[in-house]
């Protein structure tokens, strides 16, 4: 029988805490360019995508210790990031569940801005 890692996650609730409580953390964006520039946490430390990750080690920080918080449009590329975060050593990895769509589902601001029930309207956002 094969078992999932289970993938260490937090709440946009708690996320967007985090962003007010002057803690340092790192915020790591794993969607796609064109997705980032639909709407994105303005305090993201950056934009690797989940597929680039593995080439771009070297834009995390040095530290391992230092929390990582990975997200993506709905929490599954951000749970495969994750996973391969803590397989190289950074224990303090976290998947944000539900992405960007339970971010603004919950009335948390993106830039640009981005209303909830948008990605469902006529011109589809794919955040």
């Amino acid at each position: 029988m094969l078992f999932e890692p289970i993938i260490p996650t937090v709440t946009v609730k708690t996320l967007y805490e985090l962003s007010q409580s002057g803690q340092k953390f790192y915020l790591l964006d794993v969607r796609t360019p064109k997705e980032y520039e639909q709407g994105h946490l303005t305090f993201a430390n950056a934009l690797i995508p989940y597929d680039q990750l593995e080439q771009q080690v070297d834009k995390l920080p040095a530290d391992k210790q230092t929390p990582i918080y990975c997200f993506c449009r709905s929490g599954r590329r951000s749970g495969i990031s994750t996973n391969f975060l803590r397989s190289i050593g950074f224990e303090r990895a976290f998947n944000v569940s539900g992405g960007v769509l339970a971010w603004i589902d919950a009335g948390y601001e993106t830039s640009p801005p981005v209303q909830s029930g948008d990605e469902d309207s006529g011109h589809k956002h794919q955040i």
